[in-house]
């Protein structure tokens, strides 16, 4: 049996299925992602004792926000709703 996810970045969605199969006295043997971003994925792997079979690996660059160019710029969250930021009070 192999859990497969499009994107596994952190790994909890994984690791909540690996974890579920396994109370239900089944076996998983692979771990099948598009793309995997960060390390974590390969540590989730390595730990359970299971393959990981992907077809692209990327850094996982998480800025903080002094890194962040965009909180640099102090540019504000918007919904992707519409034009206002995220907290704006005007109607």
């Amino acid at each position: 049996m192999a859990i497969v996810n499009d994107v596994v970045n952190a790994g909890s969605a994984v690791r909540g299925a690996l974890t579920d199969l396994q109370v239900c006295a089944a076996r998983p043997v692979a771990i099948g992602a598009l793309l995997v971003l960060g390390s974590a994925a390969t540590q989730l792997a390595a730990e359970r004792r299971v393959a990981l079979e992907t077809l692209a690996s990327l850094p996982n660059n998480l800025w903080t926000p002094a890194e962040c160019p965009l909180c640099v710029q102090q540019m504000p969250l918007v919904s992707g709703l519409g034009p206002e930021p995220i907290g704006d009070s005007a109607t």
